[in-house]
């Protein structure tokens, strides 16, 4: 890194602190609304960034060597992010300071809000229209690789009875150390087949323990970071429950080669990052990461039985519907009981936690976008890789360069993937090649 671009980010950082500029946000729309700093304190943010915006411009791009205009080219999307959110808080101060905040999502705002928590949380610049099209195409996609595992079972044409089926107690482990031991193998099945898709394979021992105090609300599972002391896998194990079917893709997300594997690659080869990536959290990168490699289950030993392969199927379409849902909610102001009726019309076998889900669509605005629209896109450059590269592809090189600059936002990485493409075409093409 040039030692102009190294200062720039390192004092940015510092005055970030300085003007209390954290890292990351709250998923909580009301929250965040009300704790718009006053206007003095906005004001002060505005000729921040626009004296940053000032500093990288007079930084001559072209003459940077590639891996600096990445870092220069996600130095600007940061301050034209901040610039943009800025502009909204400043409107939402004059208009509607010290109203009440609706509890029903953001349609009551400008457009622009939703775009901009599309945009923290996913990074993508795209519609409310083309969100819920990607939506609907996602749960019928979806919904056709679960009919082909019910035919498989035995139900084709028989949604009733396979939804009855799935409510079967034989799916519902009680025994905490069986619990303990089935992910214990899960474990080892990975780790035992990691070297086959992924370059780095010594990702650290993970530890697995059930989530505390675990009530309805409480989510699946989550992975805790700690580079002292190791990552914990923490499971949902709720009224002495736990449903194997989602024990091989829960894994996969949380723990390897999901957010376990990824923090740990971070933590071992990324030493040098610029300063100003202390500040950033990109759900799409990291949430689309761990979905992403949910599609490699049988590549890593997993989904051996279809009913874990279900289990992956069934939470990917809960990931769905609520892309359609959020995109209701909060563009076109669907009701609450608008959403429940579309989450009962294509999730009537997961009725049980429809409440909590709607509920958190509609506190966090497109939160739920991260994981669905990362994935896609890390599935849609794969796909590109493939098609350019062809025999020559290694999908070990394509993992290893998406995780290479941490977390960045979609279109860089989409940059870095096409540069990727042409160096190995130019490559192929050299005649002075052995």
């Amino acid at each position: 890194m040039t030692t102009t671009l190294k200062k720039i980010f390192q004092t940015y950082t510092e005055q970030c602190a300085k003007l209390d500029i954290r890292r990351g946000f709250n998923f909580s729309y009301q929250v965040s609304l009300r704790n718009i700093p006053t206007m003095t304190r906005l004001k002060k943010r505005q000729a921040f960034f626009e004296l940053y915006a000032a500093k990288i411009a007079q930084v001559q791009r072209a003459k940077l060597a590639q891996n600096d205009q990445y870092d220069y080219d996600h130095f600007v999307y940061e301050l034209k992010k901040n610039r943009e959110e800025l502009k909204l808080q400043l409107a939402f101060i004059r208009q509607y300071k010290n109203q009440p905040i609706p509890d029903q999502g953001l349609s009551f705002l400008p457009k622009g809000w939703y775009s901009l928590y599309v945009k923290r949380m996913t990074t993508a610049e795209i519609s409310p229209e083309a969100i819920m099209e990607f939506g609907k195409k996602e749960v019928a996609r979806v919904k056709s690789n679960i009919r082909r595992i019910q035919a498989k079972a035995g139900y084709k044409g028989r949604d009733q009875a396979f939804y009855q089926y799935l409510q079967n107690p034989r799916f519902q482990l009680t025994n905490l150390d069986t619990i303990l031991a089935r992910y214990a193998h899960i474990d080892r099945t990975v780790r035992q087949n990691l070297h086959k898709v992924f370059a780095f394979t010594a990702s650290r021992k993970v530890k697995i323990s059930p989530i505390p105090n675990a009530n309805y609300d409480t989510p699946p599972g989550y992975l805790q970071p700690n580079q002292v002391s190791g990552n914990t896998f923490f499971f949902k194990f709720y009224q002495n429950k736990h449903n194997w079917r989602g024990m091989d893709f829960l894994y996969i997300h949380e723990a390897l080669p999901g957010h376990s594997y990824h923090f740990d690659w971070e933590n071992l080869h990324l030493k040098n990052r610029p300063a100003f990536h202390s500040l950033i959290s990109y759900p799409g990168y990291f949430e689309g990461w761990a979905a992403y490699c949910e599609n490699f289950g049988k590549e890593l030993g997993l989904y051996q039985s279809i009913y874990t392969e279900f289990g992956k199927w069934s939470w990917d379409l809960v990931r769905s519907v609520r892309v359609v849902l959020d995109a209701g909610i909060h563009a076109k102001g669907w009701s609450k009981q608008q959403a429940l009726a579309y989450w009962q019309k294509h999730l009537p076998f997961r009725m049980d936690i429809a409440q909590r889900e709607v509920d958190r669509v509609m506190r966090w605005p497109a939160q739920v976008l991260s994981y669905k629209l990362g994935e896609a896109k890390l599935l849609e450059l794969k796909r590109k890789c493939e098609k350019a590269l062809g025999a020559s592809f290694d999908i070990k090189k394509f993992h290893s360069l998406v995780l290479s600059k941490g977390q960045i936002p979609l279109q860089l990485m989409e940059t870095m993937v096409n540069d990727f493409i042409k160096k190995h075409q130019a490559y192929r093409q050299s005649p002075d090649k052995d």
